[in-house]
């Protein structure tokens, strides 16, 4: 009696072992769907519905109102100088590179007779490496921020060159305006943790510093 029920064990066991053979194994994949129907349908809807609720205030903003003032208004009565286009900053703090440049170009003319147009997000990038230098060298106590004076910009010249606005433009990932605020973000928050480890290494904190801006900048 024992040998059967022995052979009929031993016999489950084998089929089963050769039935768990057999069954095809899935597989985990990865697709690109969306968000899915919970927020692309129904929590598109919910904020829909709340944002035409809401009551919006109106956008104001200060004006001038010049239309009583006795002002200048006949661009023949003054000389004017030859300067590039126009370019807009977008929504970085480098007010002091691109009008200061501006300057410089139009200086090059007068000067060389040569039409030039000269990189300013290349200068604020050396500036914000000199910032970084000086956060360091002074332990945190100094500060770092977007913005700078017009000066800056020689100084920066006589130190790091400068480089035409084509070789170093600034924008990647097709932007078409600058925009800092992540950027300085990320360097304030790598130096403020050299500040709290007392990790003061200048080489390090600037080849950091470096690799940050080149992750937005180009």
């Amino acid at each position: 009696m024992n040998k059967i029920f022995l052979t009929i064990g031993l016999f489950s066991v084998l089929t089963l072992t050769s039935l768990a053979q057999n069954v095809s194994k899935g597989k985990i994949i990865t697709e690109v769907k969306g968000k899915g129907f919970y927020i692309e349908s129904i929590l598109k809807d919910v904020t829909a519905v709340e944002e035409k609720q809401a009551e919006k205030e109106p956008y104001k903003r200060f004006v001038m109102d010049q239309s009583g003032m006795d002002l200048p208004n006949n661009q023949a009565l003054y000389k004017t100088v030859w300067s590039n286009p126009t370019q807009s900053q977008g929504n970085a703090g480098t007010c002091w590179s691109f009008s200061t440049i501006s300057f410089y170009e139009s200086e090059v003319l007068r000067q060389q007779n040569k039409k030039v147009v000269i990189s300013e997000i290349y200068t604020a990038y050396c500036e914000y490496i000199e910032k970084a230098r000086r956060f360091i060298e002074k332990r945190g106590n100094s500060v770092f921020s977007e913005g700078s004076e017009g000066n800056a910009v020689a100084r920066i010249m006589k130190m790091y060159g400068t480089v035409p606005d084509e070789a170093y433009t600034g924008l990647i990932d097709g932007r078409k305006f600058h925009s800092h605020a992540k950027m300085v973000e990320e360097m304030t928050a790598f130096l403020n943790s050299m500040k709290t480890s007392n990790a003061w290494n200048v080489e390090y904190g600037l080849e950091t510093i470096k690799s940050i801006m080149n992750g937005y900048t180009k």
